[in-house]
């Protein structure tokens, strides 16, 4: 299996494709190669995988890729709900307008920064449990 590291997002463990063999996710120490990992602000993977059978794996591809979503505005766990959680991360990105950011899972207008609009849209989704 393939194993995700919530604190960093490295990835690391074996998966198995039928027409290409074994897939190495454990590509940390891997000469001139970026890690596999699950980049969690724009919910995709990133990184080189190696496959037995096909030499690297470019997860970086800009498009073709790997992605999960979308969720909900504000929910950067993909949990379904906004919570406390989700407002810890979406502080680590408010930067203010026009400062680019690239983490656009809090960019509520599309506008590549994160500033009082998109805090705005935020509370407005943000639940209480």
């Amino acid at each position: 299996g393939v194993n995700l590291n919530p604190g960093t997002g490295n990835l690391w463990g074996f998966a198995w494709a039928e027409n290409i063999g074994w897939v190495n996710f454990d590509t940390s120490a891997a000469r001139g190669q970026e890690g596999a990992r699950f980049d969690n602000c724009n919910r995709r993977f990133r990184g080189f995988v190696w496959g037995e059978n096909v030499g690297w794996i470019n997860l970086n591809d800009a498009e073709h890729f790997v992605a999960i979503g979308p969720c909900d505005h504000g929910d950067f766990e993909c949990d379904g709900d906004v919570e406390l959680d989700d407002y810890a991360a979406f502080e680590n990105v408010f930067f203010g307008p026009n400062v680019p950011v690239e983490c656009t899972a809090f960019d509520a207008d599309a506008d590549t920064d994160v500033d009082l609009f998109d805090f705005s849209a935020m509370q407005a989704a943000f639940t209480v449990q």
